[in-house]
């Protein structure tokens, strides 16, 4: 069964990045995938929570309510362990 938050990850993400275990690379090669993002040193949900509230140079503006960001932070740290 599927998360919310890889729903959402669906819905918001996957234009971009590779969100799903197992995943190798992304539709947009500088992307990290969602597993490499879930397995860096320190990664954390508060981290998280900042780097997608603010603006990115790369990243398009994508506006997410709070309930929508921890969905989706929830899934990406689900992935830990996966490359």
């Amino acid at each position: 069964m599927q998360s919310r938050g890889q729903a959402l990850a669906r819905e918001r993400c996957a234009e971009c990045h590779a969100i799903e275990r197992g995943m190798r690379s992304s539709p947009i090669a500088d992307a990290p995938t969602f597993g490499r993002i879930a397995n860096s040193k320190g990664m954390t949900a508060r981290y998280l929570s900042v780097e997608l509230k603010r603006a990115h140079e790369i990243m398009p503006d994508i506006r997410l309510t709070s309930f929508e960001r921890r969905e989706i932070i929830a899934y990406i740290l689900s992935l830990r362990g996966a490359n």
